[in-house]
């Protein structure tokens, strides 16, 4: 097994690693261990529309952050609200959206996280685990950027 210091993976909540924000029951967690296991990943990040601002934050943190590090043995190191992901690629694309609800609607979660890595990041492997992407692989040659959606149910 190698360590791939410059992949980050992004892991989304709902029907992903939770049944869903009221529940937060876990699912999926044995075969995203093992994903993560597989490649010797030590850190994770959450991109989640659950998460619509710094109050959710702040729940997620005290009522479900500590068990998903718990169960896939790992720190989650970095949560994005859905207002600080509009906020940043707003500003790189230089576009305004009326809200959240506008965001979302606009860009889903797919096209908002293909969108984030590209404004934001270079020399990095990202990967996104969700249940609602395809699976697919970006190359961006140019900022040496690969973008990578794992469909968590193909794991």
């Amino acid at each position: 097994m190698t360590t791939q210091p410059n992949i980050e993976v992004w892991l989304d909540l709902e029907e992903t690693i939770i049944d869903d924000w009221d529940n937060g029951l876990l699912v999926n967690h044995g075969k995203i261990k093992r994903w993560l296991d597989n490649r010797n990943i030590t850190e994770l990040r959450i991109w989640s529309f659950a998460i619509h601002n710094d109050a959710d934050k702040k729940v997620f943190d005290f009522h479900m952050k500590e068990i998903i590090e718990r169960v896939l043995d790992r720190p989650i190191i970095e949560v994005l609200s859905v207002e600080e992901m509009c906020q940043k690629i707003s500003k790189t694309e230089k576009t305004h959206y009326d809200d959240i609800s506008d965001f979302i609607q606009m860009n889903g979660k797919m096209w908002s996280f293909i969108k984030f890595c590209l404004g934001h990041k270079q020399n990095k492997h990202l990967v996104l685990i969700d249940d609602c992407v395809p699976n697919m692989r970006i190359d961006e040659f140019d900022k040496k950027l690969i973008i990578e959606l794992v469909k968590v149910q193909t794991l």
